[in-house]
């Protein structure tokens, strides 16, 4: 696996991941975000997971856990949810069910 430039010249930043778990102090990450040399060397080392850092230039996220939701009601919630965005955000927003 290679870094994508592209995709790390948009202004995010990552943090490697074991499982769901960051494997270093995001925190520090918020205001000094890894470059695609320092990704590329964890890549390097078998980290196949990375998070992104929230807060950093002024990315936010929404995490609802439709699991605790009964079975019948979680696709439901989330098709109510996202009809009732208003398009500007909805725009915005990348929806991962899992």
């Amino acid at each position: 696996m290679v870094v994508n430039k592209l995709f790390l010249s948009e202004p995010y930043s990552f943090i490697p991941l074991k499982g769901k778990k960051s494997i270093c102090r995001w925190k520090t990450r918020i205001e000094n975000p890894y470059n695609s040399n320092q990704l590329q060397e964890y890549i390097d080392k078998g980290i196949e997971s990375f998070g992104l850092i929230c807060g950093y230039n002024n990315v936010e996220c929404i995490d609802i856990d439709t699991k605790v939701l009964p079975i019948e009601s979680q696709d439901s919630f989330n098709e109510d949810f996202l009809k009732n965005i208003p398009k500007a955000i909805k725009n915005k927003l990348m929806v991962q069910k899992m």
